[in-house]
């Protein structure tokens, strides 16, 4: 009896293994996310065959943790507090989520598969809210935006209907083979599922445009870039941004992009200021102009549209390495060409607050100058995508250290270039823009509370009877 438990306590952990590098490979190697298809698998499939002990649900998550957080961390390169930090948060997350799938999936039902689906939803939603540290950058399902065709629902049910579908289904699939009883009916529950998500799909990705806009995004490294590039840095970026806005504006460009701290002076230096001014006047374009103002502490952008006219916006969500003062988070709704256009920078768009307030604007180009840096480069990008297809606005992202990419309201990335691998650069694109609010702009993370809901309902109704385990 001994050794059968030791046994089953290796399964325990080698599932929990399996989930974790399951969950974790898409992050490092995107075009891997479909792998977390069958992450959960052997994890539910023990809790139905095998009634959990309090140890076993323990080592489930808790290697699922450490395997899901360990390689990500030594691919991001993270501070060593901040690696303390998201190690203890992420494990002790994973142990929770291992105490939860083994307490509601205990039979091979219909009802218990839609509990995993749903406390995977309030998971991941813990995750990305709790410990706010890279805001919705942080979630689960993140590397699913190298898939953009598939993931046209997020429109509706926003990133968290991803893992709730990626739950259910696996948990249906174990339903399918083990519950003879119900096969057929729960094959039909597959098939619904995802005919409904292929048609949220097809609609997203058919939906027709009311126009196009040509952006331009001027990319580049800074003083702490990659020295073995002997391309523009940062001081020579500044002196050739004029060169780089002609080339944009000759391309057609009507709204120009330039990154995260380009450039810095204070609010008073008129002489900078009517500089750009003039250079947008000259062109007869708009410009997007990230800076530092040390004289307030903050971190800006100066919009600047083709007849002078000039507005501000200051960074409003501040990762853990920056010294500046946070922003109120008043937005900016500028009309270019009869198009709805904003601007938030960097880390503002890992978070939905100010995400859902452009979407529910319908504004449909929104300017982000960025800063990154060499190893959260693509995790960035991945998160920037996700915007973009949850609010149907099209994204111009313009990269200090990262990559600058012109992404579609479709997710799809028009153009892109990687300054650490190109040195600085311009990319231009033609983008379409939509009109209209999503269902996700309109009412947020709203599977959320049908989540909790659902849980609750089936703790007290079903889990609180205490029927007897069946062993399968």
């Amino acid at each position: 009896m001994d050794a059968e438990k030791i046994k089953i306590g290796w399964y325990w952990r080698l599932a929990g293994i399996w989930g974790g590098l399951a969950l974790m490979i898409g992050h490092l190697y995107p075009m891997f996310a479909p792998v977390q298809l069958a992450a959960f698998l052997p994890l539910l499939y023990l809790c139905v065959t095998h009634r959990p002990s309090f140890r076993n649900a323990f080592c489930g998550g808790f290697y699922m943790g450490l395997a899901y957080v360990v390689p990500q961390i030594f691919a991001l390169k993270m501070p060593v507090h901040i690696t303390a930090i998201l190690v203890s948060y992420f494990t002790v997350l994973f142990v929770l989520l291992g105490f939860v799938l083994a307490y509601l999936f205990k039979k091979p039902t219909i009802s218990d598969a839609l509990a995993v689906g749903t406390s995977l939803v309030i998971f991941d939603f813990i995750n990305f809210t709790a410990l706010a540290m890279w805001g919705l950058a942080q979630s689960i399902v993140r590397p699913w935006s190298s898939y953009p065709m598939l993931i046209g629902f997020t429109s509706i049910t926003g990133l968290t209907g991803i893992i709730f579908a990626i739950g259910f289904l696996q948990a249906m699939v174990l339903v399918v083979i083990i519950n003879r009883k119900d096969r057929v009916k729960s094959g039909l529950v597959i098939m619904a599922i995802i005919l409904s998500l292929g048609i949220a799909d097809y609609l997203n990705w058919n939906m027709k445009s009311v126009g196009n806009i040509k952006v331009a995004a001027i990319g580049s490294l800074n003083r702490f870039g990659n020295e073995k590039i002997n391309k523009t840095k940062w001081k020579d970026f500044q002196d050739s941004y004029p060169e780089f806005v002609n080339e944009a504006a000759q391309a057609g460009a009507r709204i120009i992009v330039s990154p995260e701290i380009g450039f810095s002076f204070n609010e008073n230096n008129t002489e900078i200021i009517e500089g750009f001014v003039g250079l947008a006047k000259e062109h007869d374009v708009c410009l997007v102009i990230g800076y530092a103002c040390f004289g307030e502490n903050e971190n800006r952008l100066l919009f600047i549209q083709p007849d002078g006219q000039t507005s501000q916006y200051v960074k409003t969500y501040i990762t853990p390495f920056e010294p500046f003062k946070n922003g109120d988070g008043e937005l900016l709704e500028i009309p270019v060409d009869g198009i709805k256009c904003g601007a938030m920078i960097c880390q503002d768009d890992n978070f939905a607050k100010l995400c859902r307030e452009y979407g529910r604007k319908q504004v449909q180009v929104v300017a982000v100058p960025t800063l990154d840096w060499r190893t959260v480069k693509s995790t960035h990008l991945q998160s920037s995508t996700h915007r973009a297809i949850e609010q149907r606005y099209a994204v111009v992202r313009a990269a200090m250290d990262g990559i600058s990419a012109i992404i579609s309201a479709k997710g799809e990335i028009d153009a892109s270039k990687d300054h650490f691998e190109e040195g600085a650069g311009l990319i231009v694109a033609d983008v379409p823009v939509y009109t209209g609010k999503t269902f996700y702009s309109r009412f947020g993370h709203w599977p959320v509370g049908a989540s909790f809901i659902y849980v609750l309902v089936y703790v007290v109704f079903t889990v609180m009877k205490k029927e007897p385990t069946k062993k399968y």
